[in-house]
């Protein structure tokens, strides 16, 4: 999903929902939680993240899309009570916070905090997966990358721009052939982000 994106559905209060935890997070464990988190902000609550994060096929997990993503089933066979626990400890951490809807019903939703951390999770990811094309495009093969702007996927362009200035960091002449392919297949605003690092590259900078 578009990170960022608001329902601004702000209805009646609810009650008061009793967190869990707060318990210990590997990376592992932050990266796979923010894997569904990212998909369920202001659409879904606690349980529904639950059940995707236990790998649940339920319909209400494959609407969020996250069958077959990085999170759905992380904690595959663990206890209910562990996993919520898991999720409540980001609401501790200042991560998450609740938004009502109309109806007083609580969804997800992400802290500036949070929505930095996400971001950053996707730009790595993101960046994994150019990385890994490097060789594959300088040696003739098609360019394949997952999170190009294609019809009927949204894609939010800070997070691609934040994925760029890391990639700029280590890119060096080698990077060229992929970072040409993929100026040629995207936006006019990222393809303007791109220019700057390939012509920095194509002067030996």
């Amino acid at each position: 999903m578009q990170f960022g994106r608001s329902s601004h559905r702000r209805g009646r209060r609810g009650p008061e929902i009793e967190l869990s935890g707060p318990v210990d997070l590997t990376s592992a464990e932050e990266r796979a939680l923010f894997a569904v988190f990212d998909a369920a902000v202001y659409v879904a609550g606690r349980t529904s993240v639950m059940m995707a994060l236990r790998g649940s096929m339920a319909e209400k997990v494959r609407r969020l899309g996250v069958v077959g993503e990085p999170g759905h089933g992380f904690y595959a066979k663990r206890p209910e009570a562990e996993v919520m626990a898991k999720i409540d400890t980001c609401f501790h951490r200042g991560w998450l916070r609740f938004e009502r809807t109309r109806e007083g019903l609580p969804l997800l939703a992400y802290t500036p905090e949070g929505l930095a951390k996400g971001m950053r999770f996707r730009a790595e990811e993101w960046l994994e997966e150019l990385r890994g094309q490097v060789g594959a495009v300088a040696a003739g093969q098609a360019l394949k990358l997952s999170f190009l702007m294609t019809e009927g996927q949204q894609r939010n362009h800070d997070t691609v721009f934040l994925m760029i200035e890391l990639m700029a960091r280590e890119a060096d002449a080698g990077w060229l052939p992929v970072l040409r392919a993929w100026s040629a297949v995207e936006t006019k605003r990222v393809r303007a982000q791109l220019r700057e690092v390939i012509e920095q590259l194509e002067g030996g900078g």
